[in-house]
């Protein structure tokens, strides 16, 4: 574990943040290396709203967007 290094996440209110390939990304490869991460979201009762945590827990990578389909591509390969 990094002690030198966080990764603060400010979720937008619609939870866009983890529809985004690039971002997801961020998250795991910082999980991997150790890195504390903080979020910070912009009410925490969202998390009491089952479409929210439905939305959070069906997070698959291959499902997210990015501006070019290779990008998925190669982060699917690279964080495997």
């Amino acid at each position: 574990r990094d002690s030198e290094f966080r990764l603060v996440v400010a979720v937008d209110p619609n939870f866009e943040l983890f529809e985004r390939a690039w971002c997801v990304a961020e998250l795991v490869e910082s999980r991997k290396l150790g890195i504390d991460i903080k979020v910070k979201l912009p009410d925490a009762r969202l998390l009491k709203n089952r479409k929210v945590v439905k939305k959070l827990r069906g997070i698959r990578v291959e499902n997210c967007k990015a501006t070019r389909k290779q990008d998925v591509k190669d982060i699917l390969a690279k964080i495997g």
